[in-house]
């Protein structure tokens, strides 16, 4: 067919929206990738991608869409870092309500038996281990996590950062042998001091360590466990001598717990009317993996947005409430846990 004939169908609306169009696409020069003789304009990683230019407008529809999107994307985020600040005035390690361990930032508190059922901050606690736990602050300092012998027995510390994803193999599944391991934030450089296994860094500066060691059902195995327990520990830097540092978890204080849900399921740590208000600390925790500057940048101009305007910051409190209810909690139902299996 000749160009004549094609240029004879195209409508002069089609033709002036196609114009306008091309003069109207921004230019990415500042992007620019020179390859040999060729230049590639606009990004080639995902750090080059342009996020919304500052200052711009946007409508309140636009606001809510990304109000949903963040907030799946920074739940566990926000869960994770709101851990750090509830523990944060704790003075010594305990247990909250008497049932979880609950202790200060950058250590850790054990039980000495399984998790009561008398708690509703765990959903769905393992009931076949002895817990531990404790908040990581890593930008503060260093810490160090001691691992007895274990013997034959199975255990697993599950230290993860920020985004709850997992920095360190501790367990008895990666052959981890008995001594002193550091955890470390993303920006440390210091000096790894002697007596140390290994080094495990974080790429965020808030995580969570979990330690849980398998106990039989047993007065007998009750009784064996306890000295392993006592050698379980977790501390800033600063106190590490190279000794094996012990602590009878059985006479730790009980914390007055929260009041529980209203429907009697977990303990909400995210508050969705509070979540954009507490976005801004998260980010500034983790730097965005690759892939995530957009997002990041996303975030930042959605949360100036509303901060200038009361009727952006309404609407994207509205749509943290309503992603909470329509698709978080349903996540969270134990029936969608794991993967289905056939004839189930």
């Amino acid at each position: 067919m000749r160009a004549g004939s094609i240029a004879s169908r195209i409508s002069p609306a089609l033709l002036a929206a196609a114009v306008s169009m091309a003069f109207s696409m921004p230019l990415w020069a500042d992007n620019a990738q020179p390859k040999g003789n060729v230049t590639v304009l606009g990004a080639t990683t995902p750090g080059q991608v342009a996020g919304p230019l500052a200052g711009g407008r946007i409508t309140e529809e636009y606001a809510r869409q990304m109000a949903r999107t963040l907030y799946v994307w920074a739940w566990p985020m926000v869960n994770i870092y709101n851990r750090r600040v509830t523990f944060t005035p704790l003075k010594e390690p305990g247990r909250l309500g008497g049932a979880l361990p609950a202790s200060p930032l950058n250590r850790v508190s054990m039980l000495t038996d399984y998790v009561t059922p008398t708690e509703r901050d765990v959903a769905c606690p393992n009931q076949d281990v002895v817990y531990g736990g404790g908040p990581l602050a890593l930008d503060i300092e260093p810490v160090i996590v001691q691992v007895p012998d274990f013997g034959k027995r199975f255990w697993v510390y599950q230290v993860v950062d920020l985004r709850t994803d997992s920095f360190a193999n501790l367990g008895k599944m990666y052959g981890t042998k008995p001594g002193f391991y550091m955890l470390v934030g993303p920006h440390w450089k210091g000096t790894v001091p002697k007596g140390i296994t290994q080094v495990f860094r974080a790429q965020s500066n808030t995580g969570f360590i979990i330690p849980r060691v398998f106990m039989d059902d047993t007065a007998a195995d009750r009784e064996a466990i306890q000295p392993l327990i006592s050698q379980i520990n977790v501390y800033p830097l600063s106190q590490y001598d190279g000794k094996m540092k012990h602590m009878d978890w059985s006479k730790t204080p009980s914390f007055p717990a929260p009041p529980p849900a209203a429907n009697g399921a977990e303990r909400p740590v995210v508050i969705p009317d509070k979540f954009f208000d507490e976005l801004p600390a998260v980010l500034a925790d983790a730097e965005p993996l690759p892939g995530e500057e957009v997002l990041y940048a996303q975030a930042r101009g959605l949360l100036a947005a509303a901060k200038a305007d009361p009727a952006i910051k309404k609407a994207i409190d509205e749509e943290a409430a309503r992603t909470e209810k329509d698709v978080v909690a349903p996540l969270l139902q134990f029936h969608r846990f794991g993967v289905p299996l056939p004839y189930g």
